[in-house]
């Protein structure tokens, strides 16, 4: 679970940079330069050590579809809703999660379910706001697209490292980093985006490097292999803490005002669905 507390904890952090310094750029044409750079980050720890070439196809479509193409939805759904409503959306990660893990695993986990639906109950407390559902059904479907290719994309890298024990994560996480940035470009090409490479500043540059390595390199890094590790219905959950965090961030890195009671009564209602689902596989339930 620490590599997961590690992705929720870098994730919640760079919620702000994005908005402050990566505005004024082409959405795809940033997406690339994160994706590019990341797989740039892992490319000195590549090893081809008990690596097939179907495995290695089959790492390039996984990050090419959870990340690449899920940016893409994502981006677009961005532009049909407000924050909250992105923030809201989200909550149904878990729930993808789940559908993927027991269509895999050929099993209905009722507790599993249980528990995603309690550890959204909490993140609804903290970032729940009445949608204005006019205008809100393309947003809700791409959210949703992402939400999912972001859930399959775990679970099927999960049960590929499962299949080859022998590989280490990261001698090969360069190659889902490649297919993202493969998928970003194609997006970046489609949507006229490469010109914003003269709207690069130093801050801007500096934010995109964090992001890049960061954000993105590590952050993903560390949420796949923790998935590998961990038990499915913890990881769903775990999902969900990236909200309250996320807030608890915007209050003291970039001073934003919040209702810290419901920020509080939330958060502790994530980690209660999180404790369960620990107690839960341990006791092998």
């Amino acid at each position: 679970m620490v590599y997961l507390l590690i992705a929720v904890g870098i994730w919640s952090c760079s919620y702000g940079l994005v908005k402050q310094n990566l505005t004024g750029i082409d959405p795809y044409f940033a997406s690339f330069l994160r994706l590019v750079l990341a797989s740039g980050f892992f490319l000195p720890f590549f090893r081809k050590v008990g690596l097939t070439r179907a495995a290695g196809v089959r790492l390039f479509l996984i990050g090419g579809f959870q990340y690449g193409l899920m940016y893409c939805f994502y981006l677009q759904a961005v532009h049909y809703l407000n924050a909250y409503e992105v923030a809201l959306f989200t909550l149904f990660v878990p729930l993808y999660i789940n559908l993927v893990e027991d269509i895999y695993a050929r099993r209905f986990h009722a507790s599993n379910w249980a528990l995603a639906f309690l550890g959204m109950g909490g993140a609804m407390i903290v970032k729940y706001q009445t949608p204005v559902w006019e205008h809100l059904r393309n947003g809700f479907l791409l959210m949703q697209a992402a939400n999912f290719l972001f859930a399959w994309g775990m679970v099927e890298y999960r049960y590929l490292r499962r299949r080859l024990p022998l590989l280490k994560d990261h001698q090969i996480y360069m190659l889902p980093f490649m297919g993202a940035a493969a998928f970003a470009a194609v997006a970046t090409t489609l949507a006229g985006g490469w010109a914003s490479y003269a709207l690069l500043d130093w801050p801007t540059i500096k934010a995109l490097v964090y992001l890049s390595f960061v954000a993105t390199g590590i952050g993903f890094f560390c949420w796949n292999k923790g998935a590998t590790i961990a038990n499915p219905g913890t990881t769903a959950v775990m999902s969900l803490l990236k909200v309250p965090m996320g807030v608890l961030a915007s209050i003291f890195l970039f001073g934003e005002t919040t209702d810290m009671l419901r920020l509080g009564l939330g958060l502790g209602v994530v980690c209660l669905a999180i404790g369960l689902s620990e107690i839960k596989a341990k006791k092998g339930v």
